[in-house]
């Protein structure tokens, strides 16, 4: 389909050159705005010196219609063009004996005058190249047209490239700035001297984004303009995090509602980008009302007269101009021009009659002479008489102060890129004079025979050329035959009530914009504010916050969010925030990021000392305690003790003391793996001596058979070979652990922000469990032992200390769990210190203190006496209480069938009675156990216990009397080893029979101090152990 539409254009393009290949014999001029100057080689040209193309007469072509709406600068852009070829000609280093020529058109603005020039160009070259047939051969005397510099609008630039396209016509133009253009496989012979609107909107984009304009309208020219070139801005503004509150396309007359609108309900929209011609956007100008408005002008209208004039609503405008440049002399040149010159020239004509409205030839409306009355008519003004509405230029006018040399360097610059482009066909040509094989652009490193150059060999040539030009700039094309982008930011500033265009800024391809001039805004009250405008959707987000997404809103509306913990932002209206290092933390105001700080418990840290303290306190206690003991360790209470299970508990409290030292200082694999072994061993060591040494009182105490078994395992060596096995036991489960998952030293990033904790990984808390499970099981087997041997003599009784101890070492370790849990970092450490430091100072305060007390404070305690005296009152306490139990109990059975006993006291040295009713006596009989025999060392004492108040207060008169009979002998070793049943023992003797409680009279003397007493009693002739 596009090949057919192709062959169709050429097809009809061709038609069209043949019909005017017949009748341009006719006249030299077919047209009029036309203007030739003969060369060795030709150039074309094509400028707009007029924008309107009156309705051709019904006996006129379309072409041939007249032009009005004269244009200065259209004017200024030929001129440069024959100024260029004028200074070439005359140069002496660039195209030396080479004569360059001209053929210039106005086109009007107007695509038909354009293609009609166009035509023109073609047919002076030798179409036959394309294929067609020879009854359409033009040959003429006139060289060929090689090069076309223009148009200006994008529009007929397409329309023009397309045609000349066909016959490989290199056009450069200086002022067609469409997207379309930069399309080498439709535009193949196009170049231009200025940036696409590619580039443009970049530029645009750039402008906003330096401002923070993140919020804004845009408004285009529904036309191959304006269409390209804001959808091209809108993907630019999107990267740039930009957002378009509306899009709005207009022309001259349709739209123009529909955007006001827009403007009018969008408030918090300051800035407005405008992609559109000057015309366009003119009716909509002169209806908005805003003065609050930013425009942001394409080049097309940067510079526009016609919008200047509305100074409230456009003060403050940025517009995007192409490169400036200057050309030396030009003024002086255009100052020159005079039809007296060039009476030929109806380009010239043209622009005079504009200048100085005036006709150049006379008609009917024309006066000769100035009309009376009118004393000093002045040129340029209309005139209105009766007979006349014009006057006849003189031809002899003066240029000076006329508008076509008002300019400055900012309404040159499509001039100065048509001068450019000029230069760009000689210096080719140049290149092609001076050309060598090596260096030829052609396909084939052939050089172009230079009395035949082709428009496609000159081609090649202008795409590889690389000059510098009057600006200093170098000047090459790229692959897409377009220039380095070079852009003047301009500011429209209001001066003795008018406005005008200060350059403020430069933009040179990537490297952003340069400010270089300060600017001034509109906010419709103040003309000289320099407060730059805001124009967002959202509040700006200060450094140290990030732009929050706000559902169902655009991107540009957001809430303002704070950075969390280890993230910064360190821009206003920050996107994101940046993540800190793993070894670093954010600052309060997430700003910046700061080194973290390695932690653990160090030496120097007062939590250090104080558990260095403790291991200082409770080292020295334990060694003084152990010195105390060593010294006394003859004493009974040390020798009651066992002196061996006595300095092993000391050892293990000594181990406890030192097993936080490893704790302290920086973790290694070292002391992460030698943790656990003096903790496990130092409390498996202490609680299993006090579990062995409590049992083994208990037992002593409690055993009702006289055996080999309990002296066995009662025996020292038993004793202490339970103490190994429960220490092997935890020494192999440290060791299983050590091995199977050792502890290692890690750094934690986890706890706090702004620090690296340094600790000790368990491996596995299998290891740690099983290691505080064994020490529970043995405390708590312990506890139970102590708590059954609570009623022992006082000097054999640690019970109760023992009970406290453990009762301490269970609320210290239940309590410090939750603690242990809840805490992290080196306050762990600190956790299992106070729990070490708190159980084991229980246990050496409970067991040792006590002891150390009765060997330093009370040493009459520490004697043998005391000793027997607590263990006699212990053991008649316990012989007395399961006695009277036992009678009360008979007593009772036998209620039922005897009389009520008579209350009595009798006092017997192991003798049997009757009692009154000729009864054999129920007493009890306390003897010796197991010889009958007693030895004949030993003496009885007879001990007679009656019903007095202070011990049988709560008795009836019916109570039992008892009988105590006591052995001594001169043993004096009261460790608890010799504390064996059977040997020793008082008598106790019950007898049931009444007596007269007047008769029984407390005996003081009574109450002697036995040694190492053995008690046992009878009832009806059996024996009973207790």
């Amino acid at each position: 389909m596009l090949q057919l539409c192709k062959r169709t254009f050429v097809s009809a393009a061709v038609y069209v050159i043949c019909y005017l290949c017949l009748h341009v014999s006719r006249s030299a001029v077919a047209m009029d705005g036309f203007l030739s100057y003969h060369g060795d080689i030709m150039l074309g040209g094509l400028f707009s010196m007029h924008t309107v193309l009156q309705t051709a007469q019904d006996n006129q072509l379309a072409t041939e219609a007249q032009c009005t709406n004269f244009r200065y600068r259209g004017f200024r852009e030929l001129s440069a063009m024959r100024f260029a070829i004028e200074e070439i000609n005359n140069s002496t280093t660039l195209l030396p004996d080479v004569k360059l020529g001209y053929n210039i058109f106005d086109d009007c603005n107007h695509v038909k005058k354009a293609l009609a020039a166009s035509l023109r160009f073609a047919a002076r070259n030798n179409i036959a190249t394309i294929g067609f047939d020879d009854d359409c051969q033009c040959n003429f005397a006139n060289p060929a047209t090689l090069g076309v510099v223009g148009p200006t609008s994008s529009d007929i630039t397409i329309s023009v490239a397309n045609l000349l396209g066909l016959f490989d016509i290199p056009m450069i133009s200086y002022a067609a700035t469409s997207k379309k253009l930069s399309d080498k496989s439709q535009f193949p012979n196009f170049l231009r001297t200025v940036p696409s609107d590619f580039q443009q909107p970049k530029v645009m984009a750039e402008v906003v984004a330096h401002f923070n304009w993140t919020w804004v309208g845009t408004i285009a020219g529904d036309n191959s303009y304006g269409r390209p070139g804001i959808e091209q801005f809108l993907t630019e503004a999107e990267n740039k995090g930009i957002c378009v509150a509306f899009t709005k396309y207009i022309t001259a007359s349709e739209g123009i509602d529909d955007a006001l609108r827009a403007i009018e309900n969008n408030p918090d929209v300051k800035v407005i980008v405008a992609f559109i011609g000057g015309s366009n956007l003119e009716p909509l100008i002169s209806r908005v009302t805003r003065n609050d408005i930013t425009w942001i002008a394409s080049e097309a209208w940067s510079t526009s007269s016609s919008i200047l004039q509305f100074t409230d609503v456009t003060r403050g405008t940025l517009g995007i101009q192409l490169r400036t440049g200057k050309i030396e002399g030009f003024k002086e040149y255009l100052r020159r021009l005079s039809p007296l010159k060039e009476p030929h020239n109806k380009l010239l004509q043209a622009m005079w009659e504009e200048e100085f409205n005036c006709k150049y030839e006379p008609d009917n409306t024309t006066c000769a002479s100035p009309p009376p009355g009118d004393v000093t008519p002045t040129p340029g003004i209309h005139v209105a008489t009766q007979n006349c509405t014009s006057i006849l230029c003189t031809r002899q006018e003066s240029l000076n102060g006329s508008k076509l040399l008002n300019f400055n360097d900012l309404e040159l610059t499509t001039a100065f890129h048509s001068y450019v482009a000029v230069y760009a066909y000689a210096h080719a040509l140049h290149d092609i004079f001076a050309c060598r094989p090596e260096t030829s652009p052609l396909s084939d490193r052939s050089c172009p025979n230079v009395s035949a150059i082709t428009p496609r060999q000159l081609l090649q040539f202008v795409r590889n050329v690389n000059f510098t030009d009057s600006v200093g700039e170098i000047v090459t094309f790229d692959e897409n035959g377009e220039p380095a982008p070079h852009y003047s930011i301009l500011n429209w500033q209001e001066k003795n009530g008018k406005l005008e265009t200060v350059q403020v800024a430069d933009a040179v391809g990537s490297q952003g914009l340069d400010l270089n001039h300060s600017i001034q805004w509109n906010n419709g009250a103040n003309i000289t504010n320099t407060q730059v405008p805001v124009s967002t959707c959202s509040e700006t987000c200060q450094a140290g916050f990030f732009k929050g997404r706000i559902e169902g809103k655009p991107t540009c509306c957001w809430k303002c969010q704070s950075c969390g913990e280890g993230n910064i932002s360190t821009t206003i209206d920050a996107d994101s925030c940046k993540q800190c290092g793993e070894r670093e933390y954010s600052s309060k105001d997430h700003t910046k990021c700061l080194n973290r700080e390695v932690d653990f418990l160090d030496w120097t840290e007062p939590m250090a000392i104080v558990f260095v303290c403790l291991i200082c306190l409770g080292t020295i206690l334990t060694i003084l305690i152990t010195i105390l003991f060593i010294v006394k360790r003859n004493t009974p209470v040390v020798k009651a003790s066992s002196r061996e299970l006595l300095f092993l508990l000391l050892l293990g409290l000594l181990l406890c003391f030192l097993s936080f030292l490893p704790f302290i200082g920086i973790p290694t694999n070292f002391t992460c793996i030698l943790r656990p072994f003096p903790l496990g061993l130092g409390f498996a060591l202490s609680i299993s001596v006090i579990l062995v040494k409590t049992n083994r009182v208990r037992v002593i105490f409690e055993a009702r058979l006289p055996s080999s078994l309990h002296r066995k395992w009662l025996g020292i060596r038993i004793q202490l070979l339970s103490v190994f096995l429960a220490v092997l036991g935890m020494l192999v489960v440290l060791i299983v652990w050590s091995v199977a998952a050792p502890p290692y030293p890690e750094e934690n990033f986890d706890i706090q922000p702004d620090k690296i904790f340094l600790e000790c990984k368990t491996g596995t808390w299998i290891g740690w469990g099983v290691m505080i499970g064994y020490i529970v099981v043995l405390a708590m087997c312990c506890f139970y032992f102590a708590f059954k041997a609570r009623k022992l003599p006082e000097n054999f009784n640690e019970a109760k200390f023992i009970v406290l101890s453990m009762l301490i070492f269970f609320i210290v370790w239940i309590s410090i769990i939750p603690a242990y849990v809840g805490t992290t970092g080196k306050f762990v450490v600190m956790t299992q210190g106070i729990a070490i430091y708190a159980s084991t100072f229980g246990l050496l305060a409970c067991f040792f203190f006590p002891k150390c007390w009765v060997i330093l404070v009370t040493p009459e305690r520490n004697t043998m006496a005391y000793i027997r005296e607590s263990t006699t009152e212990h053991s008649f306490v316990t012989a007395a209480r399961v006695t009277i139990r036992r009678q009360t109990e008979d007593t009772q059975t036998s209620a039922g069938s005897r009389g009520s006993s008579k209350s009595g006291s009798l006092l017997r040295k192991g003798k049997k009675g009757d009692n009154g009713s000729g009864r054999k006596s129920e007493g009890l009989k306390m003897g010796p156990l197991g010889n009958k025999n007693t030895s004949n060392n030993n003496r009885l004492t007879s001990l007679q216990v009656d019903n007095s108040p202070e011990l049988f207060r709560a008795r009836s008169s019916s109570s039992p009397t008892i009988i105590i009979t006591e052995h001594q002998d001169d043993t004096e070793d009261m460790s608890a080893q010799h504390l064996t049943v059977g040997h020793h023992q008082p008598t106790v003797q019950v007898n049931t029979e009444p007596t007269d409680s007047s008769n029984n009279v407390p005996n003081q003397d009574a109450w002697l101090h036995p040694q190492s007493p053995e008690l046992s009693y009878t009832k009806y002739g059996q024996d009973y152990n207790r």
